[in-house]
């Protein structure tokens, strides 16, 4: 199941059935898709067949984990072998609370091969804005950590865009004569652009009044709690998990 915000931002739930899988859901895993980047949060067991059966490219350089029961992260090591298998040699980074190095670091040395690529471990907490770490800014967003209740530190996360280009109008655009292509985009971005006439046209008109970031909330299989309650104010999506329905309470 997907959740598509407009243009280029999707949440796929790969896992929706934390620590009891079943036959239609897997364990935890979410997939988010924006502009060209995807990034995992949680990856239970089989994850990398639900990246391929619902069509979530293997192009991620980011996983963020909410905590380390089993159900949430034992599938980063088979994930992490097939992408070594592939020949990648694109670096990657995993994000969790106290004590991601131990865990995940042990974790990714079982196996007989060696991973063939970097595999950056960071440790985070509640207030954290996670950065670029020295690979380009982040582009219109950040991603910010807050403190979940679920033991050993667990921590949530909420993925904020900030303030966005207004919406760009392709039919104005071309009743100006202005051809598809590269100069569409340098008005969306509220640059002024010259024809092939000589004819100077700036964005005024073409493009509408900046829009708010959206925002998407995650918080694991965390207890109702404060934190929580402040990290998704506003927010367009909040992800909560719970194992259990409420006939089994």
């Amino acid at each position: 199941m997907s959740f598509i915000f407009a243009v280029m931002l999707s949440v796929t739930f790969l896992g929706t059935s934390a620590a009891r899988p079943t036959v239609e859901r897997n364990v935890s895993s979410l997939a988010v898709q924006r502009e060209g980047e995807t990034f995992l949060f949680e990856c239970g067991e089989g994850t990398q067949r639900q990246m391929m059966r619902y069509g979530v490219g293997f192009a991620l350089s980011e996983i963020f984990f909410t905590h380390f029961h089993a159900d949430h992260f034992l599938g980063v090591i088979g994930l992490v072998r097939t992408l070594g298998l592939q020949a990648r040699e694109e670096p990657m980074r995993l994000y969790g609370p106290r004590g991601a190095k131990k865990v995940l670091g042990q974790a990714l040395q079982l196996g007989v091969e060696r991973v063939p690529f970097d595999v950056e471990i960071v440790e985070v907490k509640a207030g954290d804005v996670l950065g670029d770490g020295g690979r380009g800014k982040r582009e219109g967003y950040d991603v910010r950590v807050f403190a979940t209740e679920h033991g050993g530190g667990s921590v949530g996360y909420a993925l904020k865009e900030h303030q966005r280009l207004g919406r760009f109008d392709p039919e104005k655009a071309k009743a100006a004569g202005i051809p598809e292509g590269p100069l569409w985009g340098k008005l969306h971005k509220g640059e002024a652009v010259r024809l092939a006439n000589g004819q100077l046209l700036t964005a005024n008109g073409f493009v509408g009044p900046p829009r708010p970031g959206r925002t998407v909330v995650i918080t694991g299989d965390t207890r109702p709690c404060a934190s929580v309650v402040d990290a998704a104010e506003g927010a367009d999506l909040l992800i909560h998990e719970a194992t259990f329905g409420e006939e089994e309470k």
